[in-house]
């Protein structure tokens, strides 16, 4: 299947000419050009690519991804090096955005300010899995194009960006969506993909589980009650991941939903709206 479709991609492209005059290896480049956005196109194989801090190689199809930080200057450029040492630029503008500010009460204590050195242990173990995961080698199957579907409804209770206060003590930013449901509510994976983690009673984020889709962009689905796929299961969209719970720093049951490119959060939301193209 993954052959077919990559087979099948290639040939969308094969009759499509490089559209950047001035750039000529960069046959597309679309997505969402904003602050916690992404962006993905097609260039030489195996390139190199740089944006900002980021950089990326372009598969054996030229195919790549990229994320856009949270607070990234409005004026960016996306820089190709390919063999032979030829080197351009692709200049672009995005849109910029003001983040909400939360404040959330009746959270426990130890998870505003954890003390102990057991706690300390357990952070340290959940951020070396969570960020294996991230790095684990990109699977070069593109699911980008393809529409995403919603993992739960609910109530939205959190949203990206916003500074968020803790009993009145700000903490790290919101990195993705909150939706409030019942308690046991299935949570459906929104495209196919690999599960890449699946982590029981971490100390921030609870029963967690990561879903890659394709050249490192992952899905987060934290808080949950119970998990119901193991690591490097392959799913389909609208698989069960688990179910809606309220583990790890929650006051109550919801899902919180994230959007990563490796360790880059981009707002999940952008999944549902209407890719532009740079021309």
């Amino acid at each position: 299947m993954k052959k077919i479709l990559l087979f099948a991609l290639l040939m969308l492209n094969v009759s499509v000419s490089w559209a950047f005059e001035s750039t000529p290896y960069l046959k597309f480049l679309k997505g969402h050009f904003e602050q916690g956005g992404y962006i993905h196109g097609e260039t030489v194989p195996f390139a190199k690519l740089t944006l900002g801090e980021q950089k990326t190689t372009a598969d054996e199809l030229g195919k790549f991804f990229m994320g856009i930080e949270r607070l990234a200057e409005p004026s960016q450029k996306l820089e190709i090096s390919v063999l032979g040492g030829d080197n351009h630029t692709v200049p672009f503008k995005i849109k910029t955005h003001a983040y909400e500010t939360q404040y959330i009460k009746g959270v426990k204590d130890k998870h505003v300010t954890p003390r102990s050195e057991a706690d300390w242990a357990q952070i340290k173990s959940d951020t070396d899995k969570i960020n294996a995961a991230r790095a684990h080698e990109p699977l070069s199957i593109d699911y980008i194009l393809q529409d995403f579907s919603y993992p739960v409804s609910g109530t939205v209770t959190g949203v990206y960006g916003s500074r968020r206060f803790y009993n009145g003590e700000e903490r790290s930013w919101h990195k993705g969506y909150d939706f409030a449901e019942k308690t046991g509510t299935p949570i459906h994976a929104p495209q196919a993909g690999v599960v890449r983690l699946a982590l029981p009673n971490s100390y921030f984020n609870g029963n967690l589980v990561i879903v890659e889709h394709g050249y490192g962009m992952m899905t987060l689905y934290a808080h949950l009650n119970s998990i119901n796929v193991k690591e490097g299961q392959e799913v389909q969209k609208g698989d069960i991941l688990g179910t809606l719970g309220s583990t790890g720093r929650s006051t109550g049951p919801h899902l919180h939903f994230g959007l990563y490119w490796g360790k880059m959060a981009l707002n999940p939301m952008l999944l549902y709206k209407e890719q532009t193209s740079l021309k």
